[in-house]
């Protein structure tokens, strides 16, 4: 882990797989929103994870001129950004995985991204293995040692699959994903050896405004690491009222 221990006493934040093209760089009208949420609430974390192409676009790249010019935007002593790596349930190649890594890792200082975010991870203990490597690979990739800030992120959507043991090679897991009218508080399990400080949550196709009392259950009860919901099924849009989600979760941290 690279993320200071004294992470149990961060404030609860907003997890956001912001999946959208940003638009032209220096206009980046599809992430205003956003942008102006982090300036807006600047004592609330961010973990956003970027996506130019189904992860970094062609090994070794740096990514188009919108990202280039509008990830800076984002870029905040309150945000962590993360670069989206698919592992297809550990069945992709550890060539093909660690070439993504290493392309995040060698994007130019002025929208680098400060860690990896693993998508589509199986949870199994047959994979543990497999995702070690892979994770100890991106430590290695973003610079290794205790001093460094290098958050790593592991997810799957498949709660009742995940092997505790995977708390111990991730900052954060999303343990639970799903549509925002089939979720129950009773979904999530909190425990010493999944404790909640490290457990994200998204609900996706949700209601239009943000649900109050919602958040007060994931944020105010649960107080879990982060959260997002949103009215999108896909997260290829972000909703108008993200900063009402921001302030709500803010206000409930």
């Amino acid at each position: 882990m690279y993320l200071p221990r004294t992470i149990n006493a961060i404030a609860s934040g907003i997890f956001l797989p912001l999946y959208v093209f940003p638009g032209d760089p220096g206009v980046c009208s599809s992430w205003t929103g956003v942008i102006d949420a982090i300036a807006e609430h600047p004592a609330l974390p961010f973990y956003i994870v970027v996506n130019p192409d189904t992860g970094p676009g062609a090994t070794g790249s740096q990514p188009s001129s919108s990202y280039q010019g509008c990830v800076p935007l984002l870029k905040a002593s309150n945000v962590k950004l993360l670069g989206y790596v698919d592992t297809a349930e550990a069945g992709r190649a550890s060539s093909a995985v660690e070439a993504d890594i290493s392309t995040y890792a060698d994007w130019e200082s002025a929208y680098s991204v400060d860690g990896i975010f693993f998508d589509d991870v199986s949870g199994a203990s047959s994979d543990l293995s497999t995702y070690e490597t892979w994770t100890a690979f991106a430590k290695e990739s973003f610079g290794g040692g205790d001093g460094f800030v290098n958050a790593l992120y592991l997810r799957t959507g498949l709660r009742h699959l995940i092997v505790s043991s995977y708390f111990g090679i991730a900052d954060f897991i999303v343990t639970l994903e799903n549509a925002f009218d089939d979720f129950s508080t009773s979904d999530i399990t909190i425990s010493t050896a999944e404790p909640a400080s490290q457990q994200v949550v998204i609900l996706n196709s949700g209601p239009s405004s943000v649900s109050a009392s919602t958040v007060s259950e994931l944020v105010g009860d649960d107080q879990l690491a982060a959260i997002y919901i949103t009215s999108s099924a896909d997260y290829t849009s972000v909703d108008s009222d993200f900063g009402d989600l921001a302030t709500a979760v803010e206000n409930d941290g």
